[in-house]
């Protein structure tokens, strides 16, 4: 496991939990997938 996203009803992300270092531009790609 990566990351852990948890999203509410409305797309947008509560919770992100990143377990690999990740550039701030690559956590926006993710939680907009």
């Amino acid at each position: 496991i990566r990351f852990i996203l948890l999203q509410n009803r409305q797309g947008k992300t509560r919770l992100a939990k990143y377990y690999v270092p990740l550039e701030e531009s690559e956590k926006h790609k993710v939680e907009y997938e």
